[in-house]
């Protein structure tokens, strides 16, 4: 009697471990998939911003060329610097990440807005195109600068924060650092290059106008 009620016994306990394994599969199952839908959720909150962006280029702009350009080259560029600083800080990508993401494409935005329209108001004063795109970099330089040191030193003490609820603005502040830590040698150097080969400004266009 005592060998039956032993096996019993462990049958019992091998039955309850394997509900056990069961139930955490299920959690560890569920967890990755609300995980996983809050990603898609984050990054359609991301396309959507672009989106709103790109309509308010061309409202500025009203010419398709000048919004690819500003959409299309200085928001991956910012996108490389924080999506670099949070695989370097192992940090996940958090609704604060996606926040720091939307306010980096301002950032990023603006900044192109302030070399591009410059540009074009140069080449209404009938000026040469490398002229233009030379005497834009050099006049914008510290605008950039600033804008982009403002934004940096002041989340800078954000990004290294390890105090209490740190957590909540540390990945807004990495993105953002991060981005705009690389933004002067994309808007300045690689910016003015995609400017000077793909702008359709020119000064018979400016004079036709």
């Amino acid at each position: 009697m005592g060998c039956v009620g032993d096996e019993a016994l462990l049958h019992i306990l091998g039955v309850r471990h394997s509900c056990d394994q069961l139930i955490q599969g299920v959690q560890q199952r569920f967890e990755f998939c609300r995980h996983s839908l809050c990603l898609v959720q984050r990054c359609q909150l991301l396309g959507f911003v672009a989106i709103q962006i790109a309509l308010l280029l061309y409202a500025t702009f009203v010419s398709f060329t000048d919004t690819m350009l500003v959409g299309l080259s200085v928001i991956p560029k910012a996108m490389v610097g924080g999506v670099f600083a949070l695989f370097v800080t192992g940090t996940p990508f958090s609704v604060s990440a996606a926040i720091g993401f939307i306010a980096l494409f301002g950032i990023a935005v603006m900044e192109g807005i302030i070399l591009l329209s410059y540009f074009n108001q140069l080449m209404t004063r009938e000026r040469e195109r490398s002229a233009a795109v030379l005497e834009a970099c050099e006049v914008r330089f510290r605008p950039v600068m600033m804008t982009c040191l403002a934004a940096a030193v002041g989340l800078l003490p954000a990004a290294f924060s390890t105090a209490i609820g740190s957590q909540v603005q540390r990945p807004l502040a990495l993105v953002v650092v991060g981005g705009i830590s690389m933004a002067p040698l994309l808007v300045l150097i690689v910016f003015p290059v995609l400017i000077s080969l793909f702008s359709r400004r020119d000064r018979s266009a400016a004079m036709a106008g």
